[in-house]
């Protein structure tokens, strides 16, 4: 009875002390198998800029009249660097300006001699900025049209000469010929006479001769006329040709005139250009790296270095290095999980980035490491934007390669154990 008693106690013992044991076991394996965390790839590195430094120049050059930052400051695109001062390129604008006037001036005196228009008019503007050029103008004009109508004069007397010579020789023909009529008559009754010796010979013959004369001269004016008519056309052309030298003179300088308009406009919209270039500003978000200029008054020569800027970007790049035998578990579009270490990440968390490149070969740094380089681009705006994070700083990540269950790292020794088993090195 004893020993049954016995057993009893022990049986109930055994249940209570493994029992437990059993289920803890079950319960932990089940635990491990479904439980799972990720597998990563870790890497160190540095944030470095998203693109390349940018070296500011001047084309013109001048004389720095303000600097507006110091070295280490961040400057957003469009700031203001240096503020250059340059007296001559202000001048060279202003007497630009007033030959631009000057010229305007002489084209629309050229185009009230080209339409032969009696008066030149001229804009309030030109008469209030350059008084003394549209004086000179005027008085070109009244020179010109003075001189053309001397010279129109000229012409047009020729062709009243012309005119006058043929009315006279008209007049001339039309007398002879009535003198010839008179003459004929008058040789009728002479030759009839002269036949019945009532006159003599010598007179009969002198009387033919006067006739013969008048004959003679008549022909010859009828002759003069159509050259006299041709001197006539010549002199009318000769007026034209006077208008359309005069004319075609001014549209020679007409053309000139536009021309050197059309480049000075050209000229003054560079001067412009230049003067709205005295401010050297940032051609992007950044840091300034560098400063060549730390004096006012100092003298930039067209071309020069001015500053060295380190572009900021809202999308932020990290190389990192990584072990050459994590190679086969990475790739390009890879999460990635980035901590800054100058910040404490526990308080500020980390920033979510991709994988955007790996180096299509490893490198070997002087400790004789042998590494793969990994950019990862992360997005700044993530992170608290009164804290910035710039080139230069330490960054740890950790790329997601997958997944696995606590069992199977677990059981990866043993697989481990098991392989290498009975294999003599």
């Amino acid at each position: 009875m004893s020993s049954d008693k016995l057993f009893e106690e022990t049986k109930w013992n055994y249940y209570v002390s493994v029992v437990p044991i059993m289920l803890f076991f079950i319960a932990f394996l089940t635990w491990a198998f479904l439980s799972e965390i990720d597998e990563v790839v870790r890497g160190s590195g540095k944030v470095v800029p998203s693109g390349q430094t940018k070296i500011l120049q001047n084309l013109e050059g001048g004389i720095i009249s303000n600097i507006k930052v110091k070295e280490g400051d961040t400057v957003a695109k469009g700031d203001v660097i240096y503020t250059l001062s340059n007296e001559f390129f202000k001048a060279d604008l202003k007497a630009k300006e007033i030959d631009l006037l000057a010229f305007r001036a002489n084209l629309i005196r050229l185009e009230a001699s080209i339409d032969e228009k009696e008066e030149v008019v001229f804009s309030k503007k030109l008469l209030e900025n350059i008084p003394d050029i549209i004086a000179n103008e005027k008085r070109i004009f009244n020179e010109d049209l003075k001189n053309r109508e001397t010279k129109i004069s000229i012409a047009e007397d020729q062709l009243k000469q012309k005119k006058y010579k043929l009315k006279e020789a008209q007049t001339k023909f039309d007398n002879l010929n009535l003198e010839l009529n008179l003459a004929q008559a008058n040789m009728k009754i002479l030759e009839s006479l002269y036949k019945k010796k009532v006159v003599s010979k010598k007179q009969y013959i002198g009387e033919l001769s006067k006739k013969q004369s008048i004959v003679t001269k008549l022909s010859e004016t009828r002759n003069s006329i159509p050259i006299i008519k041709e001197e006539i056309q010549e002199a009318r052309g000769r007026i034209k040709t006077v208008k359309s030298e005069i004319r075609s003179n001014h549209l020679q300088k007409y053309s000139t005139i536009k021309a050197e308009i059309n480049k000075l406009i050209e000229k003054n919209k560079a001067n412009t250009d230049r003067e709205l270039r005295k401010d050297v500003i940032s051609p992007v978000n950044g840091i300034i790296n560098k400063l060549y200029f730390y004096t006012v008054g100092g003298i930039v020569k067209a071309g020069d270095k001015m500053a060295e800027i380190t572009p900021i970007e809202d999308s932020l790049t990290i190389e990192a290095k990584i072990n050459t035998s994590d190679r086969a578990l990475i790739w390009s579009g890879q999460e990635v999980s980035v901590e800054i270490t100058a910040y404490d990440f526990s308080k500020y968390g980390l920033l979510d980035a991709q994988i955007i490149s790996i180096s299509a070969d490893s490198f070997e740094d002087r400790n004789g490491s042998i590494f793969y380089l990994v950019k990862v681009k992360a997005d700044v705006n993530q992170f608290a934007p009164d804290l910035p994070i710039l080139p230069g700083m330490v960054a740890n990540i950790n790329i997601l390669t997958g997944k696995k269950t606590i069992l199977q790292y677990i059981i990866k020794p043993l697989k481990n154990i098991g392989k290498n088993a009975l294999i003599e090195q």
